[in-house]
């Protein structure tokens, strides 16, 4: 049975998941489940005591399975470990690619990278607003003010500061930029 509703990723972390340090070496844990027939991840959104809310890991539309079914046709999983990756966007000239690290997880269909500092830099000849900003050890997206309505002017430019992820053991420096909000598409894992 399928609704018409695409519940919010960032709503559904659960507390372990939010809990996890950046950088754990630990994989991260969560309400995910694989599908046994189609290895697919899924998120529980919620549990009832005759079915089980899932949608699809990043969102998507939410499905009630029958807890005898879930139980039959879903493993509990863990989110993959971070590796190289290739992504672009409809920004992108022709078939222009950027090197990132992800770790398979989705934002609405979408890839979420996470770009080392040098990787970054090299987004800014693709996307030249984008900069970085010393300071805040963040690359910054000002906010397009181009119209003179108040709203285009209260818009908060997007702030994408450092933080760190594990990639094979060796803690890593990385900006998640457009992660979550950009419409990334992931090309393949390298």
């Amino acid at each position: 049975m399928t609704e018409n509703t695409k519940p919010n990723s960032a709503n559904n972390a659960t507390a372990t998941d939010a809990a996890a340090p950046a950088g754990a070496t630990e994989p991260r844990k969560s309400e995910l489940y694989s599908n046994n027939a189609s290895g697919q991840l899924f998120e529980v959104s919620e549990r009832g005591e005759t079915t089980v809310s899932i949608h699809p890991q990043g969102g998507g539309f939410v499905y009630k399975v029958g807890l005898a079914d879930f139980a039959a046709k879903f493993t509990p999983a863990t989110i993959p470990p971070y590796g190289p990756a290739l992504v672009s966007g409809d920004w992108f000239d022709g078939l222009e690619v950027a090197e990132c690290y992800s770790d398979g997880r989705r934002w609405n269909g979408w890839g979420m990278p996470m770009f080392t500092y040098e990787q970054a830099l090299k987004l800014i000849a693709i996307c030249p607003t984008l900069t970085y900003d010393a300071r805040l050890d963040a690359f910054v997206l000002p906010a397009e003010t181009g119209e003179a309505t108040v709203d285009a002017e209260s818009d908060p430019d997007d702030v994408f500061a450092a933080t760190y992820i594990d990639v094979a053991g060796v803690r890593t420096k990385v900006y998640a930029i457009g992660s979550g909000s950009w419409c990334w598409s992931m090309e393949e894992n390298i």
